[in-house]
């Protein structure tokens, strides 16, 4: 990821940090201040806004770290009728233990913060820390009330320099480009459906250009061939037919085969994956095996790509990529082989968009290897 955006991203996050963190200051000091009356039902209250404020202040943290300073993607959540294998659910143990215990520390210390400054606010120390600080605070809001024109510019300069930032970071991001032997591979025509007009697209539908890309880079991984009978013509000279032989998929979408290459294409430019599907099998079609791991790879990209990612990652860093962030150009399902079936996944590097990122899973897509 570009410094750029990886800063933009962080000045967003830490403005974020900055209001929760009011809000959770002031949820403690309310908390603080119920505590102060020493009363029974005072003290419910000040329970019950601590460990609000408690967990808005983990929260908070947590999120500036994990998706400001690391911009970490969001866990990706189970698919329906899924379960979580043992690892998984090891690991949310472990992680809830974790929480329960940052939440407390952050009841007990932030707590015991929120007495001090409120013993200093409502005391008569006229020096305390926290007297001076709320003095200044009180002031500055009172004269920005009173004086709204001479601290508008640090607020309009305030969002200006985010919005700047911001559009510099998506400048920066790497587009990625087609290599020779990619620009060289002709982009996939429509599927012909029996009964129907084949039209030729002009590459006005959204995702085209996107599902293009990535039959191409599925092409250069696998050392396909070059040309694909996409047409009856092909399909014809091949020995198909005067039929092209497709099928349709309600995950998948098109599913065709391919006698240059051997094996079952999957296209769907109306999908939302946007992705190449290969499915390696004979004339007579994919085994019920592999279409249920193309159609778990489909629904479950998201896990899959973060998977996959951490497979390749060690592989980007050594080529010089400092924050390696990938997304899946194509997927190829191996031939049947029970259990063992090998599913691979290219990945495209935003940093490096000329190397293919070929990881490969043999038990069903939970760890995958380079």
């Amino acid at each position: 990821m570009p410094l750029l955006q990886w800063l933009a991203r962080l000045t967003r996050a830490t403005v974020w940090m900055a209001v929760h963190l009011t809000i959770a200051a002031a949820l403690l000091l309310l908390s603080a201040y119920f505590f102060a009356r020493g009363g029974a039902d005072d003290a419910n209250g000040g329970y019950f806004f601590r460990v609000v404020g408690s967990v808005w202040l983990y929260a908070a943290a947590y999120s500036y770290i994990a998706r400001g300073i690391l911009q970490r993607p969001p866990a990706a959540p189970l698919v329906k009728g899924e379960k979580p294998n043992t690892t998984a659910v090891v690991k949310n143990s472990g992680g809830c233990v974790l929480i329960i215990m940052a939440i407390g520390a952050a009841f007990v210390l932030g707590g015991r913060a929120a007495d001090w400054a409120w013993a200093g606010i409502a005391g008569p120390d006229a020096r305390h820390p926290a007297r001076v600080a709320a003095d200044r605070v009180l002031y500055t809001l009172q004269d920005a009330a009173t004086r709204p024109d001479a601290y508008a510019p640090y607020a309009v300069g305030l969002v200006v320099a985010l919005l700047v930032l911001r559009v510099l970071g998506r400048m920066a991001s790497p587009t990625p480009t087609m290599t020779a032997p990619q620009a060289r591979q002709p982009a996939p025509s429509p599927v012909a459906r029996p009964g129907s007009t084949t039209r030729a697209t002009t590459g006005k539908r959204k995702g085209h250009s996107v599902a293009e890309a990535n039959a191409a880079a599925l092409a250069t991984a696998a050392a396909a061939a070059s040309a694909r009978t996409t047409d009856n013509s092909t399909a014809t000279s091949a020995g198909m037919g005067s039929r092209l032989d497709t099928r349709e998929d309600r995950v998948l979408g098109s599913l065709f085969w391919s006698a240059a290459d051997g094996a079952w294409q999957a296209r769907n430019h109306e999908a939302s994956h946007n992705m190449a599907i290969r499915i390696e099998a004979g004339p007579s079609g994919p085994t019920s095996h592999q279409i249920d791991l193309a159609r778990s790879a489909v629904q479950r990209s998201f896990e899959l790509q973060l998977r996959a990612s951490d497979a390749a990652r060690p592989k980007a860093l050594a080529k010089g990529v400092g924050l390696p962030r990938f997304t899946i150009a194509a997927i190829s399902v191996g031939a049947d082989a029970a259990a063992a079936t090998p599913v691979t996944v290219h990945l495209r590097c935003e940093g490096d968009t000329t190397t293919d990122y070929a990881v490969r899973s043999t038990d069903g897509m939970h760890t995958f290897k380079p």
